[in-house]
């Protein structure tokens, strides 16, 4: 089952919204695919980023 990743700077000045979404089926794909966008091994770029699943909520804004 596919699921959506999203890739985040470390620092907490960017905690709220994802730089880059990837929908793939594991959370190693997906930081193996987002270290190759920044042309970065994976231990550099698990050093700057962290890749979090992005879990979509059931409710609409109109539910509440």
């Amino acid at each position: 089952m596919n699921r959506k990743y999203g890739m985040y700077t470390k620092s907490t000045l960017n905690e709220g919204s994802p730089i880059n979404t990837f929908t793939c089926s594991s959370k190693l794909e997906a930081e193996s695919y987002f270290a190759a966008l920044k042309r970065l091994s994976l231990n550099e770029f698990l050093n700057i980023f962290e890749v979090r699943e992005i879990v979509q909520s059931e409710r609409n804004l109109l539910l509440g």
